[in-house]
């Protein structure tokens, strides 16, 4: 109708430009509509896929059963309850259980590339992939214990490990041998280094007044977070640690001298002091901490540094808060270091938006349904 001339192996993008400066009779008067011509290969393909799939299914509909009723199909009845189960069983029960309670199999240990606690069977040694770590080598990530202010800072040579483990987990394994890091590697931030005696001492009022923050920062959507007060000068006075620590005794008779000694709430001055002085050289985050000394002699050693509080009471159990299986008469050691709970607790104003009242609405509705 057209009389254009188009060859056999033709694209389709190209068949339209053949009709893009085309104009004869033919286009006026008529629609054309193009469309595929299959070969006759193809067409007796598919004559053959259409007769294969009316034999199978001929076939199907002639093996299958008849429909039997519920009252024909009689299942047999069975026995409740079941018979006691034999001493084989038994034995085979017990025998499967000791061997998973085999201690190779409970047995855990630290991976060197993550540092985590992972069962003895899932892990291998760590030299299987001693060609592979230098993609766990990460600059300004370690540092060198300094002893004095003298010694220059250095780095640790080579990957960011836990050199104190000689194994690797499964996970790590294979992301390293695909020539990834793992995402819980110590090489992504996560290197620590050994914790040393300087700090390891410290109990809870001393590690209190080592810190630099005073306030704890809360993360709620519905509340004001309170902006922590940094120290440029540790340790603080003993009039601010007051504002923040306060201690209650309970029990039948005030403590004495010997009851403070079993608490961790005293502050010995040469530990406290030799945290401080490791830190200053170790953590880049207290290089520029002054040490005040004189802050530090004002707190007392056979005291806490903070005002006591005492309140009566023939028990220390809370009523309310008892356990059904709990039959002890009070709770805590008779003996040793006295257990301890710390509870925090801030000022915070709550905040009055429509935007979080329409996201708390938000939510309600979300979880009922």
């Amino acid at each position: 109708m057209h009389r254009i001339a188009i060859g056999s192996h033709v694209r389709k993008s190209d068949l339209l430009t053949y009709f893009d400066n085309h104009n004869c009779i033919g286009c006026n008067l008529f629609t054309t509509v193009f469309c595929v011509n299959q070969s006759r290969a193809s067409k007796a393909r598919e004559r053959m896929k259409s007769n294969y799939s009316q034999s199978m299914y001929k076939e199907d509909k002639n093996n299958q059963k008849p429909y039997q009723s519920e009252s024909i199909c009689k299942e047999s009845p069975v026995k409740f309850p079941p018979m006691p189960s034999s001493v084989n069983l038994e034995h085979q029960v017990i025998k499967d259980f000791c061997n998973e309670a085999l201690p190779h199999k409970l047995d855990e240990a630290g991976c060197a590339v993550c540092g985590e606690l992972v069962p003895l069977s899932q892990m291998s040694r760590l030299k299987g992939i001693k060609g592979l770590l230098n993609i766990l080598i990460s600059p300004g990530m370690t540092r060198v214990e300094r002893k004095s202010s003298t010694e220059p800072i250095r780095e640790y040579k080579g990957p960011v490990l836990d050199y104190n483990c000689d194994k690797v987990c499964d996970d790590c394994r294979t992301c390293i041998r695909k020539g990834n890091i793992p995402k819980n590697a110590l090489a992504n931030g996560l290197w620590l280094g050994n914790v040393p005696d300087a700090l390891a001492n410290l109990n809870f009022v001393e590690r209190l007044v080592s810190s630099g923050m005073k306030k704890m920062v809360s993360h709620v959507v519905a509340f004001e977070s309170p902006v922590p007060k940094i120290y440029t000068c540790l340790p603080p006075p003993i009039e601010e640690l007051d504002q923040v620590l306060a201690i209650m005794f309970t029990g039948p008779s005030q403590p004495t001298g010997k009851e403070y000694q079993r608490t961790p709430l005293l502050v010995r001055k040469n530990i406290v002091a030799t945290g401080l002085e490791w830190l200053k050289l170790n953590h880049p985050g207290y290089s520029n901490l002054e040490i005040s000394y004189k802050n530090l002699s004002e707190y007392p050693e056979d005291t806490p540094p903070v005002s006591i509080q005492f309140r009566s009471s023939v028990q220390n159990k809370v009523p309310e808060g008892t356990s059904v299986f709990d039959d002890e008469i009070e709770d805590g050691a008779v003996e040793g270091d006295c257990p301890f709970v710390v509870h925090g607790l801030t000022d915070v104003p709550m905040v009055i938006s429509l935007w979080i009242g329409r996201y708390w609405f938000w939510e309600i509705n979300r979880c009922s349904t």
